[in-house]
């Protein structure tokens, strides 16, 4: 209280000058919080612009080695052979001139049929008795 009445009591010059003071720091302060409240919205926009830029270049990352993955693949139905092997593994086909044979492991589970024309098979037990 004592510093209250003080102030009270001082040249009026005094007073004058330390309220310019503070009128400059009130202004600064005033000035600076209405600067961050303009710019916090623009800048908050900016950081989230920035996350889903990151996103859909992780995005485009993955769908660029999908659409490679897909283009090799292309690449090898052009292949003969290649769609050979898949056609005997897959389908069980074989050329009119084979004899397939299929072949049964002692407690595995049966084999899947073949496709294509039903050949004559003969089929050999694995196992050893």
């Amino acid at each position: 209280m004592r510093d209250r009445h003080r102030l009270l009591h001082l040249p009026t010059r005094a007073v004058r000058v330390l309220v310019k003071r503070w009128r400059g720091v009130t202004l600064l302060l005033v000035g600076g919080a209405v600067a961050a409240s303009l710019l916090s919205g623009p800048y908050a926009r900016h950081v989230e612009a920035r996350a889903y830029v990151a996103d859909v270049a992780a995005a485009l990352a993955e769908l660029e080695e999908a659409n490679a993955d897909l283009e090799r693949r292309v690449e090898q139905l052009h292949d003969s052979r290649f769609i050979e092997v898949e056609a005997r593994r897959h389908l069980g086909l074989v050329y009119p001139e084979e004899q397939p044979y299929l072949l049964h492991a002692p407690d595995g589970p049966p084999d899947p049929p073949l496709r294509g024309r039903p050949p004559q098979v003969d089929r050999f037990d694995l196992g050893v008795r």
